[in-house]
């Protein structure tokens, strides 16, 4: 997400889907398929509101993405079959999507995630038994 203020806008760069969209329309936001970004006259009343906004997202995103780094490099990463993603969901973990690995908030809960993982493997091989 970036913003760029030129003589007469306010122009945001946002993802495609971005959830922060809908916020933006609601302020009043336009699209400019021309250059690929959301804007707002600078007079607007609302531009204050939106440069907030923005910065409040561009500061959550970095602060996701610095749990993600201390994560990965507390070794934190788990892999998980997506069958049993609710464990990883259930224990705070975050989706690697790069990596395609979950990340644990601390080591004791990839010990927890790795016995409740292998828990859910024996029930499932137990019952791929009984059905044979």
């Amino acid at each position: 997400m970036e913003i760029n203020e030129t003589l007469y806008r306010v122009e945001i760069t946002v993802r495609y889907g971005d959830p922060i969209i809908d916020q933006l329309k609601e302020l009043g936001c336009r699209w400019d398929g021309q250059v690929r970004v959301w804007w707002l006259s600078r007079l607007d009343p609302n531009a204050a509101q939106v440069r907030e906004l923005v910065e409040r997202g561009t500061a959550r995103r970095n602060n996701f993405a610095r749990e993600c780094e201390r994560r990965r490099a507390s070794g934190l990463a788990v892999t998980i079959p997506y069958r049993h993603r609710q464990i990883a969901k259930q224990h705070g973990g975050i989706w690697d999507a790069t990596r395609k690995q979950w990340l644990m908030p601390s080591m004791a809960t990839v010990e927890l995630v790795q016995s409740r993982l292998a828990e859910a493997e024996r029930k499932g091989s137990d019952t791929n038994h009984m059905a044979a």
